[in-house]
């Protein structure tokens, strides 16, 4: 009967001791953490104790504006040709009027008897003068000539003269603007007065002393030869000079 006594007693003790441990475990104050506890979520944590529980709407963030680059600078203004009004532009030369008249049909035909052609006067009241230098000493091939310098150049009623190389007027329309006309005092045309009689040598000595040429050997001297003749005629058409007798072309 004395041994049943202690193994009751063991029995006893190790049930306690299992009870002991049971009830360790299962208490939450011992400071024990289990790895199985779900953690709390964030939402439920950041909630503080009475606020909204209304999500807060996310906020937007605008898009940039697109960026522009710098303006472009506007172009510089291009130069003028215009002068300023202390520096005018230039007035553009004056074309050659021995040149316009000779490049015409009717001006070809002479070419070679003009020398010269000065464009005068036109200020103010003044009259405008053309004056048309020449080889010529016929005073009909010079009224020709005058007569188509104004028809050409559309002279109107202005006033041209046609000289001859000494300077001598051969013809004008002074007297009639609508008209050309021999002009006062000019040498007479070829036959218009007898010849002087003067020898081939009486004829040289005179050109040789300042006489023209048309006046030597042609009016004071009759021309006896083929070239003489043919001399005295290219004067009159004005391919030859009148003054030194040389041949100055058509």
């Amino acid at each position: 009967m004395r041994k049943k006594a202690p193994l009751v007693a063991l029995v006893l003790a190790t049930g306690l001791a299992l009870t002991a441990c049971s009830d360790d475990a299962e208490d939450p104050g011992n400071g024990a953490t289990s790895s199985s506890t779900p953690a709390a979520s964030p939402s439920a944590s950041a909630t503080a104790p009475g606020a909204s529980k209304t999500p807060a709407a996310p906020e937007t963030s605008e898009a940039p504006e697109p960026t522009q680059g710098p303006a472009a600078p506007a172009p510089e203004p291009e130069p003028t040709q215009a002068g300023s009004a202390n520096n005018p532009p230039a007035d553009p030369p004056a074309a050659d009027p021995l040149a316009a008249f000779t490049g015409t049909d009717a001006g070809a035909r002479f070419a070679g008897a003009l020398t010269g052609i000065d464009i005068m006067g036109g200020t103010g009241d003044g009259p405008t003068v053309h004056r048309l230098s020449t080889n010529l000493y016929d005073p009909g091939v010079a009224v020709a000539l005058c007569d188509s310098y104004r028809t050409e150049m559309g002279t109107g009623r202005q006033q041209v003269d046609v000289v001859d190389a000494l300077g001598q007027y051969l013809a004008t329309n002074s007297a009639d603007p609508a008209a050309c006309a021999t002009a006062p005092g000019a040498n007479p045309g070829p036959g218009a007065i007898p010849d002087q009689d003067f020898s081939y040598d009486e004829a040289y000595a005179a050109w040789q002393s300042g006489m023209p040429y048309y006046d030597a050997f042609c009016l004071n001297y009759t021309p006896v030869t083929a070239a003489g003749v043919s001399q005295c005629k290219g004067i009159e058409a004005g391919t030859v000079d009148a003054i030194t007798g040389e041949y100055i072309g058509a």
